[in-house]
């Protein structure tokens, strides 16, 4: 499960990020991610990794809002960008 390394990455830039703002007391309350489609990730997942492994820090009880990027492909001949719903590559 990728899901808890990258929870446990993001608790890391979100420490970082308040020891340079020197707020290390503060309380994180919202968490915001873009995930592109073809990361493999599962949101659900995720937040729950997010959640458990958050105890104790300050984006404890922080709600983790994922915004799911499309694959989005562009087409040469006509110049058209279009989003993928189902994809299979070959």
């Amino acid at each position: 499960m990728h899901e808890m390394s990258i929870a446990e990455s993001l608790l890391d830039l979100i420490r970082e990020q308040l020891s340079q703002l020197e707020m290390e007391s503060a309380k994180v309350k919202v968490v915001r991610m873009r995930i592109g489609e073809m990361a493999g990730v599962l949101p659900d997942s995720l937040r729950f990794c997010f959640g458990v492994a958050s105890e104790g820090t300050p984006a404890e009880g922080a709600e983790l809002v994922i915004d799911q990027v499309p694959i989005k492909c562009h087409c040469h001949n006509c110049k058209a960008d279009f989003s993928v719903a189902a994809y299979a590559f070959i």
